[in-house]
């Protein structure tokens, strides 16, 4: 799933250059989200794609509109309040145009099936107050001016928040610049990656979120893609006294050609690798006085499982050691219709529905479970309710589900796959 999220300035609307008439009557924003809810409907895109408006974004949105209606009742001739459906003898009380105005936004957005990211509760708000006292992004960091930015931060940690219980691929629309600044957006991605678990992408413009999401349907079937490994190795503060060295180690692929879900698919590689690379900044990597002689290591190796018969199937091995008796693994996959570069769901790709598949999921595991020695799993029997959030592969023409260091078993288990079923079993 792609949520994509719209700052108030990407939705901004310009009441007094609008030609349109009782602007005032209605929920009033952009051509911008006209064009987001038309990029969710699409069959072009590579993911599900959901847009969401955070809740501050919609009450300064409502904000904006009671001062340009204030700024033209003062300003309007009779004939031109009534042209913008201002029909009142005296101006509407504050509070009671805000609160239809908001009515009508929600109306709007529920008919729309755009989800409300509500404002984040209040055990963010330390951490709003120390990124505000560190004059860290998105807050300004300039002397004196430490507390500009607060309700981009506020945005900022509710999309946290919310993405924190809603797991997927994170796009923000804005043009402030706090998020566009190259250091800070590294900053906020590595901090929202570590805070809420997903990606989280910033753009400034539609055409480039379209190019991100969006890929043109093609008459010729593409069965597999040309690809490349590339690999990154550095080790960094090796000289440093305060910051641990880390020894970073990356393998990844890299597709050729000029179709357009090749492009898509090697931006969504290379964020992946970017944002490990961004994890290891200070906050991460500070040396204690037990910590002399350590040394973290961080890969990330990729393996290409399936490429043909118009599906690509990626798995990646991310391995940590930051200090104690060992590191650890992570496995994830991606798993690709080559045809139009949308990911493919585990429900999507055999064409089950959730139940079935999920009774298919627990016969196998269980049947591993009861065949494996004692002390191999924690359970005697599994009982999984959403098959889509099992990480899978397809292989040698069968899928194999992975889980990974202790989601089934102890750490000497470690990463057990277990083959589902064929390809075209349905």
């Amino acid at each position: 799933m792609i949520y994509i999220v719209a700052d108030t300035n990407s939705l901004h609307f310009t009441y007094d250059k609008s030609e349109e008439k009782n602007i005032y009557n209605r929920f009033n924003c952009s051509p911008n989200m006209n064009a987001l809810i038309e990029i969710a409907r699409s069959t072009n895109c590579i993911d599900e794609v959901t847009v969401a408006i955070p809740e501050i974004v919609i009450d300064e949105l409502v904000r904006q509109k009671y001062d340009q209606y204030c700024e033209d009742y003062d300003k309007a001739s009779a004939p031109n309040k009534r042209l913008f459906g201002i029909t009142e003898s005296r101006k509407m009380d504050r509070e009671q145009f805000i609160t239809d105005s908001k009515e009508q936004a929600l109306s709007y957005l529920e008919k729309n099936n755009i989800p409300i990211i509500p404002i984040c509760g209040e055990a963010y708000f330390k951490d709003i107050i120390d990124f505000a006292l560190d004059k860290k992004p998105p807050f300004e960091g300039k002397n004196g001016r430490s507390d500009k930015g607060f309700k981009d931060a506020l945005i900022y940690f509710s999309i946290i928040e919310y993405a924190s219980n809603h797991s997927g691929e994170y796009i923000f629309l804005s043009s402030d610049k706090i998020f566009l600044e190259v250091t800070k957006r590294r900053f906020l991605r590595n901090q929202f990656l570590n805070r809420a678990g997903s990606q989280l992408d910033i753009v400034d413009k539609i055409e480039d979120l379209k190019s991100t999401i969006l890929v043109r349907k093609t008459s010729e079937k593409i069965e597999s893609l040309a690809y490349k490994f590339e690999t990154y190795e550095q080790t960094l503060n090796i000289d440093s006294l305060e910051l641990i060295p880390v020894h970073i180690f990356h393998k990844k692929p890299v597709f050729k050609g000029e179709e357009p879900i090749v492009k898509i698919i090697n931006r969504k590689i290379q964020n992946i690798y970017m944002s490990d690379r961004d994890y290891w900044d200070a906050d991460n990597t500070k040396r204690y006085d037990d910590e002399q002689d350590m040394m973290y290591e961080s890969s990330l190796i990729a393996a290409i499982k399936n490429n043909e018969d118009g599906l690509l199937s990626i798995v990646i091995t991310d391995f940590k050691y930051v200090g104690g008796a060992h590191g650890g693994a992570a496995i994830s996959s991606y798993n690709y219709d080559i045809a139009n570069g949308r990911q493919l769901s585990l429900t999507q790709l055999l064409r089950k529905d959730n139940l079935s598949l999920c009774k298919l999921i627990n016969m196998r595991v269980n049947q591993r479970i009861s065949e494996a020695e004692a002390g191999t799993f924690f359970e005697d029997s599994v009982n999984f309710c959403d098959a889509n959030n099992i990480v899978y592969y397809v292989h040698d023409g069968e899928v194999h589900l992975v889980f990974n260091e202790y989601e089934l078993g102890p750490y000497a288990s470690g990463v057990i796959d277990i083959v589902l079923c064929k390809h075209e079993e349905v």
